[in-house]
């Protein structure tokens, strides 16, 4: 049950992009007034949701043991967050250091940045982190190849440096291998990669320690695009500087520019958020201003039109906070709730689809939002609202069978929770850990165990785990399952090594299907074409299948597959007689039911099913039932199987790749 931490705080900032007072003495207060949990979603591949797995989530859910966070910000696959002890924790990808932890070792769940005290604001970059210290100074970490950490080198680090020169800071903000300072007399500063002119300096030239943006002063909030910067000026509009390719600058042109440009048409700005090739604003009567790259609707205009200057986010007009990722949008209303827009494959909108919106959808599940965030193809929240401890309820008994070599197929009845949509399961084979499996069904949930040794029966398991790590009781053990491996296989290979009669069937290296080389019975009158294989177990039941190709018949009828006792008695077969119809044999009792069905020309997928004592025969071609039919099979076991025929019979044919498969 969700237990609510007071009312939603004042925002003071996002992340990598700080709204503060300017002409305030010494560095920002803390973010927020009130500690909240870090909610993330999306995708997942280094651990940057920091729920302990690499698992995408379509809806958000809280990162595992925050609840006194009061900033938070994420770089391309990693995050940030700044706790209200003034020490910072993070998490996702470590390549290079970014999570400043002393390593370069991935962390899914978060950790603590090495001898960081004191922050005030943290910001996060594509492969480097940025953290404001209470006295004015900026420490940084992680990838510097183009002196992105402004210490004077371009060496990399795993913990924090100081930005060197820089004191009287106010606010920070980090593009993809840039940063930013806003100091408390209203001037921004930039260091690192300049190659699109993104440090606003006049200049296309790298720097290593900062350097001044062009002329502004009375700068009250930035923001870092990928390789652009934005400002806003006291009187509310904006500036914007480097790569303009797509329109991101929302000067009306597509020329990058070296510095400060104005962005058309906007004079109440209070926030400003820079995705990767997009642009938005937050404006002082709620709405929410986009310009830039907009193929995949990241603009949240309903088109896909690209944007050189600004156009309205639609059906937002009560925002009071802005975010974005890579390429989709995200705002924070009034009410607390959110609202999220653009591309959405792995599920960074957080609708619990992974269909792009053009417009603000309703993002569930997080309420009392005070900071918005977004990296590549993932998005983050810090809500007021303090995860849940309520465990999810106990999943049901999982039930399984096995169709394909080697595996078992499971499903049980999905857990609920009131935390989590997407929930954990953890999956358990006769009391040890297997694997985990991801899931947002309310109702089922599968998975496919394997390998399994074949043969071998298996008892499961499973346990739901939600977002906030909170673990249901097992569920019920399963009844024993049984791997069904097939007892013999053969795909001919070049020869016929695994079979123990072979009379007159050779290898056709041409015309195997899907691929040489298949078996070929190519036999004149009066003489015989067939293999025979004694299977590794005697079988009541079984299935055979494999491809076959008739080319011609005579006389009469012949068989395909068939078979056999340990003592070589004929059991049942399926045959195609001489107008090139199947037909299925009971050849203990001599009788035989015709299917009415012809194989047809080509290669077909023939599955041949026999069970003695009760005498089932089913045959399929192609996957469709064809006959099915109940004779006196007698009670001997299956020990053999025949491919082709042992009597004397002129016909050609092409067998490929034979499976007996035993059935339950």
């Amino acid at each position: 049950m969700n237990r609510r931490r007071g009312g939603r705080a004042l925002i003071a900032g996002l992340g990598a992009v700080l709204l503060l007072l300017i002409g305030a003495v010494g560095p920002a207060p803390a973010a927020v007034e009130t500690p909240g949990t870090p909610y993330t979603w999306g995708s997942n591949p280094g651990g940057q949701l920091g729920d302990g797995s690499f698992d995408d989530r379509f809806s958000p859910g809280p990162v595992v043991g925050l609840d006194d966070v009061i900033d938070l910000t994420t770089g391309r696959e990693h995050a940030l967050a700044l706790r209200a002890n003034g020490t910072v924790v993070a998490w996702g990808r470590n390549d290079v250091g970014q999570i400043g932890d002393g390593s370069s070792t991935t962390r899914t769940l978060p950790v603590s940045v090495t001898g960081l005290s004191n922050v005030t604001a943290v910001a996060g970059g594509h492969y480097h982190s940025m953290a404001l210290r209470a006295n004015g100074t900026v420490a940084t970490w992680g990838f510097n190849a183009t002196g992105q950490l402004g210490d004077g080198t371009t060496t990399h680090r795993a913990t924090p440096v100081t930005v060197s020169g820089l004191n009287n800071v106010v606010a920070i903000a980090a593009g993809r291998n840039m940063s930013f300072a806003l100091l408390a007399n209203g001037t921004v500063w930039g260091w690192g990669l300049n190659s699109e002119g993104q440090l606003g300096d006049g200049t296309t030239t790298t720097r290593t320690t900062p350097v001044r943006v062009g002329t502004l002063d009375d700068i009250v909030a930035i923001s870092g695009g990928r390789d652009h910067g934005l400002a806003v000026h006291e009187n509310g509009g904006v500036w914007s500087w480097g790569d303009n390719t797509y329109g991101q600058l929302g000067d009306g042109s597509t020329t990058n520019r070296t510095s400060p440009v104005a962005v058309s048409g906007i004079s109440n700005a209070v926030e400003v958020a820079g995705g990767a090739h997009h642009s938005f604003a937050r404006l002082a009567n709620g709405n929410i201003a986009s310009w830039g790259r907009n193929y995949r609707g990241q603009l949240g205009d309903g088109t896909l039109v690209q944007r050189t200057t600004p156009v309205q986010v639609t059906g937002i007009s009560n925002a009071v906070e802005v975010g974005t990722g890579r390429d989709h949008g995200m705002a924070a209303l009034g009410n607390g709730t959110v609202r999220a827009w653009g591309w959405n494959d792995f599920g960074q909108v957080g609708d619990g689809t992974t269909t792009t919106r053009l417009a603000p959808v309703v993002v569930p599940g997080v309420s009392d939002v005070a900071i918005l965030h977004g990296g590549q193809n993932f998005s983050a929240a810090l809500s007021s609202v303090e995860a849940s401890d309520e465990p999810p309820s106990r999943p049901g008994k999982p039930a399984g069978s096995s169709t394909t070599a080697g595996e078992i197929d499971l499903a049980w009845a999905a857990s609920t929770d009131d935390e989590s949509s997407t929930l954990t399961y953890r999956i358990f084979r006769d009391g040890a850990f297997v694997d985990t499996v991801v899931s947002a069904s309310q109702n089922q949930v599968t998975y496919t165990d394997g390998p399994i040794t074949p043969g071998t029966s298996h008892t499961y398991v499973v346990v739901a785990v939600d977002g906030a790590g909170n673990t249901s009781q097992p569920s019920p053990a399963s009844d024993p399952i049984r791997e069904l491996s097939p007892i013999f296989a053969d795909d001919f290979g070049d020869s016929f090594e695994a079979w123990d009669k072979v009379v007159r069937l050779s290898i056709d290296s041409s015309t195997g299907s899907p691929a040489a080389p298949s078996a070929l019975a190519e036999i004149v009158r009066d003489r015989k074409g067939f293999a025979r294989v004694e299977l590794a177990e005697t079988l009541n039941a079984a299935c055979v299948s494999s491809r076959v190709r008739v080319t011609s018949v005579e006389s009469q009828s012949v068989t395909l597959l068939r078979f056999r006792t340990a003592t070589g008695r004929a059991i049942a077969s399926a045959k195609i007689d001489r107008s090139g119809r199947l037909i299925v044999r009971a050849d203990i009792a001599g009788a035989r039911q015709n299917s009415g069905v012809k194989l047809g020309n080509g290669w077909h997928e023939l599955e041949f099913c026999a069970v003695v004592d009760s005498g089932g025969m089913l045959l399929l071609r192609n996957g469709d039932v064809i006959s099915s039919w109940t004779a006196d099979l007698g009670s001997a076991p299956i020990a053999e199987l025949q491919l082709g025929n042992s009597a004397k019979r002129p016909y050609q044919a092409n067998f490929d790749t034979v499976v007996v498969q035993p059935v339950d």
